[in-house]
């Protein structure tokens, strides 16, 4: 599959340099969080390349027939009318959050609530070496999240540490909360679906066992949880759950016998 102008060119940037990393919003691929990589060349050009589903796409220097839709702003500083009380949101975020197994005290202690300025659920980062980014989960739109960082995206990661030796690596935070609060192990949140150099370096300083828990309904993100337990395993014991489901669908009990039956 290869990906039309006019769902990539939007997010190209004004000039060569850093790609931006951004959601692919393609009807014909169930695309998540920085899952879009989009240039431009030194001629003006621009490339995309999704690495879910693979597409790529390029449109030429002299593509002005193709009118670029504005960006929208970026905001840089978490909002401030964060709510974490269920009567104060969206009936369907509260119910959202509810079937999440997110309770009130759950939301208030990790940040995450509904920001009616951003029309969002704010999923801030936590971690030792950046606390200013957050992502922003919408609900009645195509785009899926929004990232909100400060300088450095490769310091987009949570890791909810009490520097036990095992750590489970799921893909967002809310899953992450679940395993913590249920398990009590480090929970890792990729915030996507693959590791940095910088979130290894964080992990292997508080972790020494591992455990790869991302969405296995999809053979690409299958793909990058095997290339994720190859990687780890390089540095400790590591091992791979399979399960198709996230530990955010799920029940705490669910959860331990998951990883029980991995015999952690």
């Amino acid at each position: 599959m290869r990906l039309d102008k006019e769902e990539y060119m939007p997010y190209a940037p004004d000039e060569p340099g850093r790609p931006n990393r951004v959601n692919h919003n393609s009807g014909n691929c169930a695309g998540d969080s920085l899952s879009l990589s989009v240039w431009r060349n030194n001629d003006g050009s621009v490339g995309a390349k999704c690495y879910r589903c693979g597409g790529k796409g390029r449109a030429d220097a002299k593509g002005s027939m193709f009118k670029k839709t504005p960006k929208k702003e970026t905001v840089q500083e978490m909002p401030t009318d964060i709510v974490f009380n269920y009567e104060d949101m969206p009936p369907e975020i509260a119910t959202y959050l509810s079937g999440k197994g997110m309770t009130e005290a759950l939301c208030f202690h990790y940040g995450v609530g509904w920001s009616p300025s951003l029309d969002g659920l704010i999923l801030p980062v936590h971690n030792e070496l950046h606390h200013d980014g957050f992502q922003i989960k919408y609900f009645d739109r195509d785009q899926r999240y929004s990232t909100v960082h400060r300088g450095n995206r490769e310091l987009m990661f949570s890791h909810l540490c009490d520097k036990q030796d095992v750590a489970i690596i799921v893909e967002d935070l809310i899953s992450a909360i679940r395993v913590k609060e249920s398990t009590g192990y480090d929970a890792f949140a990729l915030l996507g679906s693959e590791i940095n150099d910088h979130g290894l370096s964080q992990i292997l300083r508080f972790n020494q066992e591992f455990v790869v828990w991302l969405d296995n309904d999809n053979d690409i993100i299958c793909s990058k949880a095997k290339a994720l337990y190859n990687r780890l395993s390089l540095f400790g014991r590591c091992r791979y759950i399979k399960d198709q489901c996230e530990p955010k669908d799920i029940s705490d009990l669910e959860i331990k016998e998951i990883l029980h039956k991995k015999s952690l």
